[in-house]
């Protein structure tokens, strides 16, 4: 293939991968190559002379993009309140998206991006990009679409690498974990990791085998558990603590969560001394029971546990100081809020959300 044939369809293959990029995250982002050809908005312009004031980027990042061992250009993106994480997402994200526009077998490397501060030896590309550059007449070459479906970035990208989307999927939890007290939206949990809504959405379900809104429920419905026996807070007040408008509502989720009104659900957990709460790992396999998961779990917080055998099935005798009595008190959990008649080691972690593990002695 002649070279000028070459370069021309990396730069449309580029120009796709961007371009799903951009719709997915809503993060401006353009390339240019060591020519001086320059893609974004699914144009080509064939030097920086003919590109306009519409890219420049408030704080441009540069990331290297190497292609079959060789430098290929840079991508710069508007690093424009861009934390440290999100700049790593994207770094990883883009590789995959580029990857994923070549039909045939290519090496494709993103390098870790180069930031205005650190790129001194590269300040004549900044003058390019910041918005104090001259506004400049255009020439463009604009790019055809592809076939139907690569023009949806949900289909033309159907899967982010593993790493890449446990980060951003374990980011969302963060953010859902530090919202608990508020009305939490799935359009700010995507502004939060710089994605769609719709991306997002589909991302969370095939992660979690759970639904985003669900989710939600699930862990405000395992919190307000955790006030009601732990705390003297009335029911209208921890309705008010977790977000919900009105009391009513709250109650009225809570029953079909746990098939007890929140009044009930105290009533009968007079005797509660302890709650360990251990949201869904994201590294973990559908097929880990929720007794691995909670062993795991014990044993990274360094909280001592023993385990007998029960009719062949192993049982949590004891969490940390407290240890089963049998005919008194003892541990029980719970999955989501409700409590499985099923042995723990029985029990698959994949359609769980949060497992609760509560010492208490209402239930022997």
């Amino acid at each position: 293939m002649p070279q000028q044939l070459a370069n021309q369809n990396i730069l449309d293959k580029i120009s796709i991968a961007i371009d799903d990029f951009v719709k997915l995250t809503q993060i401006p982002t353009a390339f240019f190559n060591l020519t001086g050809a320059f893609v974004a908005n699914q144009t080509i312009y064939e030097s920086f002379a003919e590109v306009t004031h519409q890219h420049a980027f408030q704080q441009p990042l540069f990331f290297p993009v190497a292609i079959d061992f060789s430098l290929s250009g840079f991508i710069v993106c508007d690093g424009h309140h861009l934390t440290t994480q999100r700049v790593q997402l994207c770094r990883g994200y883009l590789e995959h998206a580029i990857t994923k526009t070549f039909t045939v077998s290519h090496s494709v490397a993103v390098w870790t991006a180069i930031s205005q501060k650190q790129g001194i030896g590269f300040s004549h590309l900044f003058e390019n990009f910041t918005p104090t550059s001259k506004a400049k007449a255009q020439t463009a070459i604009t790019i055809r679409p592809v076939a139907t479906d690569a023009t949806d970035p949900l289909n033309n990208i159907t899967t982010a690498p593993q790493d890449t989307a446990q980060d951003m999927i374990g980011t969302t939890i963060h953010f859902i974990e530090q919202h608990l007290t508020e009305s939490i939206s799935l359009d700010a949990a995507a502004k939060s990791v710089f994605l769609s809504t719709s991306y997002l959405s589909r991302l969370f379900k095939r992660t979690l085998n759970i639904n985003f809104g669900d989710y939600v429920i699930i862990r405000k419905i395992v919190l307000a558990q955790d006030l009601l026996v732990t705390t003297t807070k009335t029911i209208q007040e921890i309705s008010k603590l977790l977000g919900f408008s009105q009391t009513s509502y709250f109650t009225r989720v809570f029953k079909q969560h746990t098939k007890l009104t929140p009044s009930a659900y105290r009533s009968q957990n007079t005797h509660v001394s302890k709650v360990y709460t251990i949201p869904r790992p994201l590294d973990c396999s559908d097929h880990d029971s929720v007794y691995n998961v909670t062993k795991r779990y014990l044993t990274k917080h360094h909280i001592k546990s023993l385990t007998q055998l029960v009719n062949g099935y192993p049982y949590i005798q004891s969490i940390g100081d407290l240890t089963n009595i049998p005919r008194q008190c003892g541990w029980i959990y719970l999955v989501d809020g409700c409590q499985p008649i099923t042995p723990a080691s029985e029990v698959l972690i994949a359609n769980c959300a949060v497992i609760q593990w509560v010492y208490t002695d209402s239930h022997y």
